[in-house]
């Protein structure tokens, strides 16, 4: 298996978005479909998944995952990693769906990550 690092994943999203007109959102739909079906098929639908997400487009993805496994009735905990102020793009759009359901988790602070990790 070839891993991708983040600066050629940049590029290769970059290509797509510029010379393919494949929107940013797509690409992260796409990704979380993807993960949404590993999840299923590794963890089960009645798996408890905890999801963090950072303010960038990898973020981005793990908000679309996690909102795929939300809206098919499986338990998933959604944690940003800094604050909602810093979300940008597309992460912060697939963020949206979280935080204008309260159901958003922050870490900002060592204090958070502590209670976080208790609450796992």
């Amino acid at each position: 298996m070839r891993v991708i690092y983040s600066d050629e994943m940049r590029i290769l999203d970059h290509k797509m978005i510029i010379e393919n007109k494949i929107p940013g959102l797509i690409l992260m739909e796409n990704a979380a479909e993807g993960l949404y079906k590993a999840c299923i098929e590794y963890g089960g639908r009645d798996a408890k998944f905890v999801i963090f997400c950072g303010n960038g487009n990898n973020g981005g993805d793990g908000f679309a995952l996690a909102r795929k496994l939300f809206c098919d009735g499986v338990h998933v905990k959604v944690v940003l990693i800094g604050s909602k102020n810093d979300l940008k793009g597309d992460a912060k759009i697939n963020a949206g769906f979280f935080i204008k359901r309260k159901l958003l988790n922050y870490i900002e602070t060592i204090i958070d990550i502590d209670i976080t990790l208790k609450d796992i």
